[in-house]
């Protein structure tokens, strides 16, 4: 029993001693240097096998394996701390080969890290000179004061904020547009410890994307301008089709005024055209309110009839201001002159009140096209007026000529059957006038005959028909008139050419003196030609009566013994003024 205590006594000394010589070899040689010698697996059984041999093997058996646990939890310790290191330096290169800034802030704000691209937007060189700074340090106040408000509310809702597109203002960097997201920073115990930013730089994008909006509001305004032109064209174009079928100036005066209501739809505007006086200008259509310019004006007031150019204006104080304008007025206008063939046929006239935008390049163009074509539709009409005149009317009296009155009284014959109407044909014949030819010369005659043209257009209605039926002869056609209105006219007509007052070289010529004969549909004729002929005969049984008198044809259901005006063989009685 002792000698067994005292052999285990031995062996934990020996244990102690193996112990204590591995802890000194490790102090002397290093925990390294033990590990090596650990891994040198080979050698392990010999140093085994002769310490078994001296008697210690269990205690160095002891010691290696403690060792060796030891050389694994250095071997462990190491890894982790390399791989700590190389993951540090992957998170650096990562951090610096991001195009986006990164950013580290702690708790209050301030920046604890940052990489290049956002020490390129602080204009920084080396990054480290951001650290314990915070970005009123950089940007605008108000702006650092919502971003740090921003970063509260992610600290305390632990709630990150992304893709947040404002712009980034600074007197000192320059403004720009970023897309910032913001993240908290939690420790291992969920304490914030502050907040992970990335800011993107969108200021070229905005750029780009501003460009395109400008691009596509400018292309817009050309689709607007030209849907406005097409709409301009089409009208213009319409209007002048109008025009060319108008007959008269006053039917091209209503479709002016309504296609010019159409294309100038801002202010107010009119159109004077000139009188054949060539004095005054007068206004046949206005629209818009509150007209600059006055109706009636003489050309020499309007700068653009003066130079034939458009006289663009504005204010109440201009030299150059059209003298036909309002006193009062004092906004911008234009007046653009309407010629043809060098002659000015009047003048379109715009304006807007004090307070609008003038007239652009566009509606100065619109308006001189405007008033071209109206200018050239009006020079037409008149033209087309002239040469209808001188084809229907006879050049000395104005009358119309017997052509004219051939195809009229055909036409009023026709609608006076279908109606019911009666029509008064009254042919005249200025008595003598062979021998007042002969006597005060062919002057005047000619003056005679057209005193009596005046005279007859002013004892005609407006849908009378005056004609010269050839010398001195006359006939009026007087549709819807029976046959006592039209024997009334013709009396009043035979009295007033009593009282004509001529003279020759200054001499008065006397009393003139007319035969009239009268006849009117149905009464007397059936169809134009008999109406026509019968008035003639009745007119030559006047100057067979004596002149100066007014004979009515009689009625063609009569009989013809009784009454032979229906008959180119008899006398047509002569009836008087009282015996109607």
């Amino acid at each position: 029993m002792k000698q067994a205590l005292k052999q285990n006594t031995t062996l934990q000394l020996r244990v102690a001693c193996a112990i204590s010589a591995v802890a000194a070899v490790a102090g002397a040689f290093g925990c390294s240097r033990i590990c090596g010698i650990l891994d040198h697996r080979h050698a392990f059984p010999l140093l085994l096998a002769a310490n078994l041999l001296s008697g210690a093997g269990p205690a160095i058996l002891i010691a290696f394996s403690a060792a060796s646990r030891i050389r694994d939890l250095l071997t462990s310790e190491t890894q982790t701390r390399r791989e700590a290191t190389q993951a540090t330096h992957v998170l650096s290169a990562l951090l610096e080969s991001l195009p986006d800034g990164v950013f580290f802030k702690d708790v209050d704000g301030r920046f604890t890290r940052i990489n290049g691209a956002y020490a390129k937007r602080l204009e920084l060189a080396d990054p480290a000179e951001a650290m314990g700074k915070s970005d009123s340090d950089y940007f605008d106040e108000a702006w650092a004061a919502s971003a740090r408000a921003e970063e509260i509310e992610v600290q305390q809702s632990r709630q990150p904020v992304l893709n947040r597109e404002h712009l980034e203002p600074s007197e000192s960097l320059g403004d720009a547009w970023v897309s910032t997201s913001r993240l908290p920073l939690l420790d291992v115990a969920g304490n914030s410890v502050g907040t992970l930013g990335i800011s993107r730089d969108l200021t070229g994008r905005k750029y780009t994307e501003q460009a395109l909006e400008n691009a596509n509001t400018q292309l817009t305004g050309w689709v607007t301008e030209l849907e406005i032109l097409g709409k301009q064209t089409v009208l213009l174009g319409e209007m002048g089709e109008m025009l060319q079928t108008c007959l008269s100036e006053e039917e091209a005066q209503g479709v002016i005024n309504q296609y010019a209501h159409q294309l100038f739809t801002d202010g107010a505007g009119m159109l004077a055209v000139m009188k054949a006086s060539r004095n005054f200008v007068e206004a046949t259509s206005s629209w818009g309110n509150d007209s600059a310019s006055e109706f009636i004006f003489p050309p020499e007031q309007c700068w653009a009839l003066r130079r034939g150019r458009i006289q663009h204006g504005s204010g109440s104080s201009s030299p150059a201001r059209c003298a036909h304008l309002h006193k009062a007025f004092s906004g911008n206008y234009l007046c653009v002159p309407m010629m043809a063939q060098g002659e000015a046929l009047g003048v379109l006239h715009l304006s807007v009140p004090h307070g609008v935008r003038d007239f652009t390049e566009e509606q100065q163009r619109l308006a001189a096209t405007f008033a071209e074509r109206v200018g050239l539709a009006l020079a037409n009409l008149k033209l087309r007026e002239v040469l209808r005149s001188q084809s229907i009317r006879d050049p000395l009296t104005g009358l119309f000529n017997r052509r004219y009155m051939e195809e009229s009284l055909e036409r009023e014959v026709r609608r006076a059957a279908r109606n019911g109407k009666s029509v008064g044909a009254i042919m005249v014949d200025l008595d003598h006038f062979k021998r007042f030819n002969d006597t005060f010369g062919h002057e005047a005659g000619d003056m005679l005959l057209r005193e009596f043209g005046t005279l007859a257009r002013s004892k005609t209605r407006k849908e009378d028909i005056a004609c010269r039926y050839g010398g001195e002869e006359f006939i009026l056609i007087l549709p819807d008139a029976p046959l006592e209105v039209t024997f009334a006219r013709a009396e009043e007509l035979r009295q007033a050419v009593r009282h004509l007052e001529l003279k020759s070289a200054g001499r008065p010529i006397g009393v003139v003196t007319a035969s009239i004969g009268v006849s009117s549909f149905p009464e007397h004729a059936l169809n134009a030609d008999t109406l026509v002929r019968v008035a003639d005969t009745a007119l030559y049984k006047a100057k067979h009566g004596g002149r100066d008198q007014v004979v009515v044809a009689p009625a063609i259901d009569a009989d013809p013994a009784d009454h032979p005006a229906q008959s180119t063989h008899c006398e047509v009685t002569t009836v008087s003024h009282s015996a109607l």
